[in-house]
């Protein structure tokens, strides 16, 4: 009894100093904004849904679901992989600041290159009409302000700085949301879709201003070689286009939704249903977004990735599955407390979308960044294109047969799939790397 006591003890105050030691790095903080981010971020829902009407709502949520598809390629990775080379370099000034301002100019002409391929979109995208194409074409600078604006974000997450991070995180939501209502007050759906300038310019001035210590940089510096910005970009575009071929599975189904079933009342139902539980995924990116930099830093170090990959996992299970069974619980409470009467045909839609919120949430997501921080690539881009072979199938079939909910069952049934394939591959390449590195240490020893 002494020893399981005393077990239980130390396990105790293991988990008390992890606590203490997380808090200290300014996850509360992140976790807080992501929470007070998605409130404000179900504020302006509720808001922009009665602002406008149902029709004018599926017109903006296919706008914004065509921009999407076509900005789908952002940076072409170079910010997310800014923070892994970052993070591996970090002990090294000189390298770790070049890994900021080479990618961000690269990143800048990529965001160049996607407004203008944004403005010849009508030549190769099916838009459903002139308005909506035309709509679309306005947004065709937006791509070069966001870049811009979470390049600085998130170099913000790769020193640590969490707390200027968390603020700036919740202050973009506050005001795209903002923004959002008031354009759509004002002007309409036009000026709902046009409201992203009017936050992005307004962001950027913010983040350069609260960054500004964090900027101190040569913005002439050409460090990098040329074997290093190959592989940086090697690395990018590979990240890229696992980002891009993961984020077709949150998208796609409006996509076959509009082209199946050109009902915008129905559009505007799925989204609605899709609000919360799309939302809620963000909690766990933040998490990961949180944690990648000490999994980066930490590569060579087997062992930590492990132990912490089992904690980050069992954390967000935990803190998922809570929310999932209340949103469950409380579905239609929710859907008409916070979309009105009007929308409460999409309470099963919400109910199947928060399963699928509980697998992704829990597994894929934490999973995926993991595999990514080791440089594995390759071993998500497979997980996605089978994901999203999958989601297309599904969803072709089970939305002709059953609309929206088909749609709603197809992504749930991804999340699944992706969820496992990263489960098994996490800890695979985990596996890989342990024997790896023992065939590192038996070799040394020999030699000595």
């Amino acid at each position: 009894m002494n020893l399981m006591h005393n077990g239980l003890k130390q396990r105790t105050a293991s988990l008390r100093q992890d606590i203490i030691n997380i808090s200290r790095t300014g996850l509360i903080f992140v976790i807080l904004a992501n929470v007070l981010a998605k409130i404000c971020a179900t504020l302006g829902s509720i808001f922009i849904v009665r602002v406008l009407t149902e029709s004018d709502y599926g017109f903006y949520a296919r706008v914004i679901n065509d921009y999407s598809m076509i900005y789908i390629l952002e940076d072409f990775g170079c910010r997310v992989a800014m923070m892994q080379f970052r993070g591996e370099n970090f002990k090294d000034k000189r390298l770790r600041d070049a890994y900021f301002v080479e990618p961000f100019r690269m990143a800048l002409l990529f965001g160049l290159a996607v407004g203008t391929i944004i403005l010849v979109s009508p030549l190769f995208y099916p838009y459903g009409s002139t308005e909506e194409a035309v709509t679309t074409q306005m947004l065709a600078l937006v791509p070069v302000l966001t870049i811009a604006n979470y390049f600085l974000i998130y170099n913000l997450v790769t020193l640590s700085e969490n707390r200027k991070y968390a603020g700036l995180y919740f202050c973009q939501t506050f005001l795209q949301y903002s923004f959002l209502v008031a354009g759509a007050f004002f002007y309409g759906k036009t000026g709902a879709v046009l409201s992203g300038y009017a936050y992005n310019i307004v962001l950027l001035a913010i983040a350069v201003i609260v960054s500004k210590k964090e900027l101190h940089f040569d913005w002439r510096s050409k460090v990098l070689d040329k074997a290093q910005k190959l592989a940086f970009l090697k690395f990018a575009v590979g990240a890229q286009l696992n980002n891009t071929i993961n984020d077709l599975l949150s998208i796609f189904d409006i996509f076959m939704l509009g082209r199946i079933i050109t009902d915008d009342t129905v559009i505007a139902g799925y989204k609605v249903a899709a609000t919360i539980p799309i939302s809620l995924r963000y909690v766990s990116t933040s998490i990961m977004t949180y944690a990648s930099p000490y999994f980066a830093r930490n590569i060579d170090n087997i062992s930590w990735v492990r132990k912490n990959a089992a904690k980050m996992i069992a954390g967000c299970t935990l803190f998922c599955g809570a929310i999932t069974a209340a949103a469950i619980a409380l579905a239609r409470p929710i859907i008409i407390l916070v979309f009105g009467e009007v929308y409460s045909g999409s309470v099963k839609c919400f109910i199947i979308l928060m399963i699928a919120y509980f697998f992704a949430g829990s597994f894929q997501i934490p999973a995926a960044n993991v595999i990514f921080t080791q440089h594995k690539v390759k071993v998500n881009i497979i997980i996605t294109v089978i994901a999203n072979i999958a989601n297309c199938l599904l969803n072709y079939y089970l939305i002709k047969r059953s609309g929206a909910v088909g749609a709603a069952v197809a992504t749930c049934s991804v999340s699944i799939l992706a969820s496992v394939l990263a489960m098994v591959s996490m800890i695979m390449v985990i596996r890989t790397r342990e024997a790896e590195t023992s065939k590192v240490m038996d070799r040394v020893d020999n030699e000595t």
